[in-house]
């Protein structure tokens, strides 16, 4: 409900975009109403959604909000609660996977050269599990155990935008962007002992997390010298932040316990916690580029451009040159031929582990001994709309 457009850019791509090899995907947002207020409400046997919008200041500002989320884990928790039920003797569990994302975004109309934008989305994804089972033996001595996992990843982005028509033929974009990535899994046991002697307590805890933020800074123009052309230049700064992956493992032994010889009362504690992991990575990514836009004619269309880049991490600068070019021509009306060429540069990797389907995916940066990804990717065909 708040994407107004997509985008597949399966090849050819334009010099603007950048830091990619594959592929890229343009998605833009709905602006909002300046003078009506509506939405809609859809409520499903597994998660519902809601989209509002209108204005804040009629003909001014005006606001989108989505929210959509699944609940499929408020319905699974009482099945999990009365499997286990059965199962434990005196103890309860629950547990479910969820997600939810939002979307918020201002628009706010100074005048009719200047458009101020404000853009905040947020969407997680998690697994959790809680189970605890206790044992007792005639007032004796009682036994318990805890079991607890929360295993959370996704994505936060927060960003403004200036519009600005400096005249009829030259237009701007400038904007600063924050963007976080996460993945952050935890899981613990916890056991305790109880007699008439005193108690015991040992809880392990082994937790792995690992994420990406970045401040970006970047300024867009478009220029159409003649209807023939458009001209698109600009440059980009981003504050890489690098998480790739921190370990943290907790151990606590705990006793309260009375010596039966002497009737004394002894406490110990032991606690040991363990971080391992490169802790931040930091890097800084410059982009700057120009491509036009020119057509001759009605049959014949081109985007030629260049992209330059350049990335510095841990002392060592990487730079690339890239050139860009596409071009379409119309034989018929429903008949044409397409060819291009893109040269891409990536400065982050992504590790992945094949053996589980969940995502573990790490991403890290290009270092002085692992340089830049780098593709050349040619395509060309001959494309006929059927009637």
């Amino acid at each position: 409900d708040a994407i107004k457009s997509v985008t597949l850019f399966k090849g050819s791509f334009p010099a603007r975009f950048s830091s990619r090899l594959s592929s890229v995907i343009d998605v833009r947002t709905k602006d909002g109403d300046l003078y009506a207020y509506h939405g809609n409400v859809s409520v499903g046997v597994i998660s519902s959604k809601i989209n509002l919008e209108g204005p804040l200041w009629k003909g001014k500002t005006a606001f989108n909000i989505s929210y959509r989320r699944t609940y499929s884990d408020l319905l699974t928790t009482p099945l999990i609660m009365g499997l286990t039920n059965e199962m434990l003797d005196d103890g309860r569990a629950y547990g479910g996977y969820y997600f939810y994302d939002l979307n918020a975004k201002i628009t706010h109309t100074f005048s009719d050269r200047d458009r101020l934008y404000l853009s905040f989305y947020s969407g997680d994804d998690a697994i959790y599990l809680n189970m605890r089972e206790k044992y007792t033996h005639r007032d004796e001595y009682s036994e318990e155990t805890r079991l607890k996992m929360d295993w959370k990843w996704g994505n936060m982005v927060a960003s403004a935008r200036w519009n600005h028509v400096w005249s009829p033929r030259l237009f701007m974009d400038a904007s600063v962007t924050y963007t976080r990535y996460r993945n952050n899994l935890g899981a613990g046991t916890e056991m305790s002992f109880r007699d008439k002697q005193g108690s015991e307590n040992v809880e392990v805890y082994l937790g792995a997390n690992s994420g990406i933020g970045d401040v970006t800074a970047k300024v867009d123009m478009s220029w159409m010298p003649s209807t023939e052309h458009n001209v698109r230049f600009g440059a980009s700064y981003v504050n890489h932040q690098f998480n790739p992956d921190v370990t943290v493992a907790r151990t606590s032994i705990g006793a309260n316990m009375t010596d039966p010889e002497t009737g004394e009362k002894v406490d110990t504690l032991f606690t040991h916690d363990e971080m391992l992991g490169d802790k931040v990575i930091r890097a800084h990514e410059m982009v700057a580029y120009v491509e036009d836009e020119l057509s001759l004619g009605e049959r014949f269309h081109a985007n030629v451009g260049l992209n330059y880049s350049g990335f510095s991490v841990g002392g060592e600068f990487y730079h690339s040159l890239q050139p860009r070019v596409s071009a379409r021509m119309l034989l018929a009306d429903n008949l044409s031929i397409k060819a291009g060429y893109a040269y891409m540069t990536q400065y982050v990797h992504l590790l992945s582990n094949n053996s589980i389907s969940l995502p573990s995916d790490l991403w890290v940066p290009v270092t002085e001994r692992i340089k830049p990804m780098n593709s050349s990717q040619v395509s060309a065909g001959v494309f006929y709309d059927i009637p």
